[in-house]
């Protein structure tokens, strides 16, 4: 019975020392694998890094196209607006100075009209007044 505890327990030995040995082998496979996980990890995370900002400097440059392009077209529309300002401007000018030109004609007309001095001035002013008169009473004895 001795020999069959003895064979036994080197089968028993020998059972755990294998079983020992695969478990070292799985513990070392996993850890390979949680080492590997871990790299795939970082280097994913180093690629989604690299393409956001890939990514934001495309973006980046396209909105500075952009912005300059906007500034050009308003530079431009600016620039046009600008100058029918500057030509509305010089014809309201030279409107306001044929006005001004007119307003002082009538003012010496009126001045003139106002300032009859003479029997002259009141002759020259009157007469065609007077021819009016004169041809509406025709008419009027023409119809009557």
């Amino acid at each position: 019975m001795s020999s069959y505890i003895g064979k036994r327990c080197r089968i028993l030995t020998y059972f755990m020392s294998d079983t020992e040995s695969r478990l070292k082998q799985l513990s070392e496979q996993q850890l390979g694998t949680l080492n590997l996980q871990k790299r795939y990890e970082a280097r994913v995370q180093d690629d989604i890094e690299r393409v956001y900002d890939k990514t934001y400097y495309v973006l980046q440059q396209r909105q500075q196209e952009v912005f300059a392009e906007c500034e050009k077209h308003i530079g431009e529309k600016g620039f046009k607006l600008e100058q029918k300002i500057d030509k509305a401007s010089a014809k309201l000018n030279q409107a306001t100075k044929k006005a001004e030109e007119a307003v002082s004609e009538i003012k010496v007309f009126c001045d003139k009209l106002c300032s009859i001095n003479s029997l002259r001035d009141l002759m020259y002013y009157a007469a065609p007044a007077a021819v009016l008169m004169n041809l509406l009473f025709r008419i009027i004895q023409h119809f009557s």
